[in-house]
């Protein structure tokens, strides 16, 4: 968290660079907030050095001693997580899963804030039928069940991470388009009740 020091620091910057210092320090100051940050940089740097972390091949199919397969093995040193019914290793395969989470969520979020920020910025200027189109759209979206959605969008598509992150895109991004559109018509109501200059 953030110090005395660390704030007598800031206040000593030029007034631009102290914003900027204040601003990335900011959540520091929240127990709640330093405590996600955290978590999210010990999940960036898991799936960072996977590699390293790993201790088999995610994929890899063991054996024991005699031959047989290492079917669901309880854990222990050699398998902190134990081991699948299919014989894989269950913590290698947790810590490599990280990339493809840290992957489909980012670029899913991306995805969303375009195609949401886009949206709300053309229903909100335009308004009229435009704007009653587009938040039609966003009401079906909504009324999607996604979990579904995406399990028959894999199923007719295939199971790639692109497909998932298209069907993420296509339902999540009407909460984003309708606070952006509220934004634009309150700044557009705030603009046409001013009194010319």
């Amino acid at each position: 968290m953030a110090s005395a020091a660390d704030a007598e620091r800031i206040a000593r910057l030029p007034g631009r660079a102290a914003r900027v210092a204040g601003t990335l320090l900011a959540p520091m100051r929240d127990p709640y907030a330093a405590t996600g940050l955290m978590i999210y940089a010990a999940f960036v740097l898991v799936a960072v050095f996977a590699d390293m972390i790993a201790t088999h091949d995610p994929l890899e199919i063991l054996f024991k001693d005699d031959g047989n397969l290492l079917a669901g093995a309880p854990p222990g040193a050699d398998h902190v997580l134990g081991t699948t019914n299919l014989g894989r290793d269950i913590f290698s395969q947790l810590v490599i899963g990280t990339r493809a989470a840290l992957y489909v969520g980012l670029t899913a979020a991306v995805v969303v804030a375009v195609i949401g920020t886009i949206v709300g910025l053309v229903s909100g200027y335009f308004g009229g039928w435009v704007d009653s189109v587009l938040m039609r759209f966003a009401d079906i979206a909504l009324g999607i069940p996604f979990l579904p959605f995406v399990i028959l969008m894999a199923g007719f598509l295939g199971a790639r991470t692109s497909n998932v992150i298209l069907g993420i895109a296509l339902l999540l991004w009407p909460n984003t388009a309708r606070v952006i559109r509220s934004q634009v018509l309150t700044c557009a109501s705030v603009l046409s009740s001013k009194p010319p200059a």
